[in-house]
């Protein structure tokens, strides 16, 4: 099967989305807004598995070649800051071939990161989404791309930063020590002082709620 303009696309028309090498990912509230060539790929390839645009995948990840793209599902897109997937279907448009996985069993799903770059340019999601994403840079998260695409990765990495999640705020692990642990007062002490020394870098909560609301009025 033959798409009409597959020859000559590229990304160069598209204004939005996540760029990973060959690959841009999208998310389904913006489908409307590619151009006519793409969204006529989309169609093709969602046909054979009758997949069907936010019931089966709310992320599409085209390839630059416009020969194959993946339908990916995560359930929690607007939810968790950090999605996991849960379903994906590879199409090679061509031939309809589909490669199918789940990962709703899976302890250690891949996830999603800056999840604002996915979303059309009016969203006004964006600015809490990026809020996150700043947040991340900040404790240096992002330094080593390798250790971040897998969520019990993700965590670990988190907690060896110093910090944990909460929503979508990262809270110094020193916040969350509770005095019922199991420790005694001298080692809590070297524990607060060893986190503290670790978490001075980073913006605090209500640091990362006041950035949300500025780039919200920015946005507007």
């Amino acid at each position: 099967m033959e798409t009409t303009a597959a020859s000559n696309i590229n990304f160069s028309a598209i204004n939005f989305g996540k760029a990973v090498g060959e690959h841009l990912y999208i998310h389904t509230s913006g489908l409307g807004l590619l151009p006519e060539p793409w969204r006529e790929i989309i169609e093709i390839a969602a046909s054979t598995p009758r997949l069907k645009p936010d019931e089966h995948f709310n992320v599409v990840k085209l390839h630059q070649s416009g020969q194959e793209l993946s339908f990916l599902h995560y359930p929690e897109f607007f939810v968790d800051p950090f999605p996991a997937l849960a379903r994906s279907w590879r199409i090679y448009v061509s031939t309809q071939r589909t490669i199918y996985r789940s990962y709703e069993e899976s302890r250690n799903p891949p996830i999603l990161h800056r999840k604002e770059l996915m979303l059309p340019p009016e969203d006004p999601r964006i600015s809490e989404f990026q809020a996150t994403t700043a947040a991340a840079e900040s404790i240096g998260l992002f330094s080593d791309p390798s250790r971040i695409g897998f969520r019990e990765h993700w965590y670990q990495l988190i907690a060896q930063s110093g910090y944990e999640l909460q929503n979508a705020d990262f809270v110094p692990l020193a916040n969350a020590i509770s005095p019922k642990d199991d420790v005694n007062e001298d080692e809590s002490s070297d524990i607060r002082r060893h986190l503290t020394a670790l978490t001075r870098a980073n913006f605090s909560a209500p640091v990362q709620a006041l950035l949300r609301e500025v780039l919200t009025s920015n946005q507007n």
